[in-house]
């Protein structure tokens, strides 16, 4: 009966990667075995347009990008991301739903959204350091 009951809910958690878009943002942007430093916490974070919860989060941002490893026991089914500066298009901070929110635009589709914290101050320092032709039109200057 346990067995069973960790099949279901391993099965759930494959297919809740899925549905969030999660297994599509490690398929984009894996992150290399061993290269991961992601020692900072980090809020609550949404992955896509329908901004489905991600599991816990540690993150961590050098010259090179932002990762993101998820906890265990998320960690199974839910691969460390590694994110290039370069491939990210645009970011901004606004209100969504009563709280601030600090989103990242990687690519044309893919969206991330934080709630503020150290690791997204640290994001917005990087990222505001690039020239401003490298980010989208709407999204150069960052919202108060």
């Amino acid at each position: 009966m346990l067995a069973v009951a960790a099949a279901i809910a391993s099965a759930a958690a494959v297919l809740f990667a899925r549905i969030t878009g999660w297994s599509d943002l490690a398929r984009a942007f894996p992150a290399p075995a061993g290269a991961t430093d992601a020692r900072s916490r980090t809020g609550g974070v949404v992955v896509g347009a329908w901004g489905w919860n991600a599991p816990p989060l540690r993150a961590g941002v050098d010259d090179d990008g932002l990762t993101l490893d998820p906890r265990p026991p998320f960690r199974a089914f839910f691969r460390p991301v590694r994110i290039p500066w370069n491939a990210v298009t645009g970011f901004e901070r606004r209100e969504y739903m009563f709280f601030e929110v600090f989103r990242l635009r990687c690519g044309e589709e893919t969206a991330l959204g934080f709630l503020p914290s150290e690791v997204t101050d640290a994001i917005e320092r990087r990222l505001s350091e690039r020239p401003a032709a490298e980010l989208s039109p709407q999204e150069k200057t960052p919202s108060p």
